[in-house]
C-alpha cells in the first residue's frame, strides 16, 4: 500500500467517524498527514535546514521560512535576474537573516551542504509543449520553462545528486507538471509518493533520502 493510499483511507475513516478538529489541525487531511508523518518518523516542523532549488521568485523559500520558523533556508537559482526578484520578495517579508540566496546551477555551488528538506519547482516543459506555447507564455524567460526533450532534464540531475545533499531521513519534494508517466517509466524502481495538490495528485512527488538512487 502506498502512502497516498494510506492517506486517503485515513481521511475517509476520519470523515466517517465525524471527528471534530481544532486542536492543532483543522481538517481530516491535515490530521491524517500529521499522524502518518509522526508514525513514519518523517520530519514535521522541526527542520534546521531547507533548500529551495530553482527558486525563481523565491516564493517557495518564503513559504518554507514561514512554515519552519527555526530553519535556515537556502534559495538557489542559476538566473541572476530571478535572484533579483527573489531578493526583493525576501526583503519584503523581512526574511533576509534566514533566507540566503545562492546563484548556482542546481547543486554545483552548494559544496557539501546537507538539508532536512529539498523543495524544487524546476523547469519541466517538454520540447513539444515549448513549441506550442501561447504567445503570452513566451514572455517568460526560456530558462524558467524549458525542461528538455522529455521535460525532465533537470529532474534527472536532481535525482542523481539529491541524496548527497540530504540529511538522514531527509525529504525531496519536486513538482514535475504533466510528466508523471515519463518519470515513472524512466525510474520504475523508485518508490515515488505522489502528493495531493489543488491541481490533482500527479504533479508533485516526494522521495526519502533512503529511496533515492
Amino acid at each position: 500500500m502506498t502512502l497516498r493510499a494510506v492517506l486517503r483511507e485515513a481521511v475517509t475513516q476520519f470523515k466517517r467517524a465525524g471527528l471534530a478538529f481544532g486542536h492543532g489541525t483543522h481538517n481530516a487531511r491535515d490530521e491524517a498527514v500529521y499522524l502518518i508523518l509522526h508514525t513514519l518518523k518523517l520530519p514535521l516542523g522541526e527542520l534546521d535546514s531547507v533548500l529551495d532549488l530553482c527558486t525563481g521568485s523565491g516564493c517557495l523559500a518564503v513559504l518554507a521560512a514561514h512554515a519552519f520558523p527555526g530553519a535556515r533556508v537556502d534559495a538557489a537559482d542559476l538566473s541572476a535576474e530571478a535572484l533579483q526578484v527573489a531578493r526583493r520578495n525576501v526583503k519584503d517579508y523581512a526574511l533576509g537573516k534566514r533566507v540566503h540566496l545562492v546563484q548556482t546551477d542546481l547543486f554545483d555551488r552548494l559544496a557539501a551542504r546537507q538539508y532536512d528538506l529539498i523543495l524544487s519547482n524546476p523547469p519541466y516543459v517538454n520540447a513539444a509543449a515549448m513549441r506550442a506555447l501561447p504567445r503570452e507564455y513566451r514572455r517568460e524567460p526560456r530558462l524558467a520553462l524549458a525542461g528538455g526533450r522529455d521535460g525532465l532534464a533537470l529532474v534527472h540531475r536532481i535525482l542523481a545528486q539529491a541524496a548527497d545533499h540530504l540529511n538522514p531521513e531527509g525529504l525531496l519534494i519536486v513538482e514535475i507538471g504533466h510528466n508523471r508517466n515519463a518519470l515513472e517509466k524512466a525510474y520504475p524502481r523508485l518508490a515515488f509518493t505522489w502528493l495531493a495538490t489543488s491541481a490533482g495528485d500527479d504533479y508533485v512527488f516526494m522521495l526519502r533520502k533512503e529511496d533515492l538512487p
